[in-house]
């Protein structure tokens, strides 16, 4: 079954002093699946990461809902969001520096009790990422394409339905934009996971199999 992540009218404002409200989205319908990618475009302020926020349930809409596979977000329990259901990696890594990468994509597993059913995981990630043969290697000793490649591999090991990626290229050149581009993309098509790119990059936004530019407290597809 292919994973569906639905938002349904959703609305949300911010409240600021003397009962002021600041409109972000408004009554914005939009489903992203499994097995595809997305880049959200748009200027700072447009909403990327507050959409990021509401998909991992760290805001909750002013009115509408959010669900995954039919389950509102305020249905899941909040460990079983975090651990299972919605990954996120950013555009700096946050990676143990200290621990080796094979350490690094463990911990989530360490974390959730599913390292000792699932011992050869990170491995096959590590190798997916095309990092096996660094696995022992300190991460603070990887450059920074590698590192994001590590933190991909981190975010995956348990399986999660979705990832959230917030500007995952933007502190790398554009080689390693390229080969964390198709990464994620693999990702997606290969895992069936619904991967969700935030991005100003053009190039990260071309190899997408959707983009979206937020404007206008919506969110509407770019032509291909």
């Amino acid at each position: 079954m292919t994973t569906e992540i639905v938002l349904d009218r959703v609305s949300f404002s911010y409240e600021l002093p003397k009962k002021r409200t600041t409109l972000i989205f408004d009554d914005v319908t939009h489903r992203f699946s499994g097995g595809t990618s997305a880049a959200i475009m748009g200027p700072s302020g447009s909403g990327k990461t507050t959409l990021f926020r509401l998909l991992s349930q760290e805001l909750t809409p002013s009115n509408g809902t959010i669900s995954v596979d039919g389950r509102s977000l305020t249905e899941i329990p909040d460990l079983e969001l975090r651990r299972f259901t919605v990954a996120r990696i950013y555009q700096e890594y946050r990676l143990i520096p200290f621990l080796t990468c094979l350490e690094n994509v463990q911990l989530p597993q360490e974390i959730a009790g599913t390292l000792r059913g699932n011992p050869n995981r990170a491995i096959e990630l590590l190798d997916r990422v095309g990092l096996s043969k660094l696995k022992d290697s300190t991460v603070d000793t990887l450059s920074g394409g590698e590192q994001q490649r590590v933190a991909i591999a981190r975010a995956l090991v348990n399986r999660p339905a979705v990832l959230l990626a917030d500007e995952p290229t933007g502190a790398l050149d554009e080689t390693n934009t390229r080969v964390v581009t198709k990464l994620l993309r693999d990702v997606a098509h290969n895992l069936d996971i619904a991967v969700i790119v935030a991005t100003h990059d053009q190039l990260v936004a071309a190899a997408a199999d959707q983009v979206f530019k937020l404007a206008e407290h919506t969110l509407t597809e770019e032509a291909a």
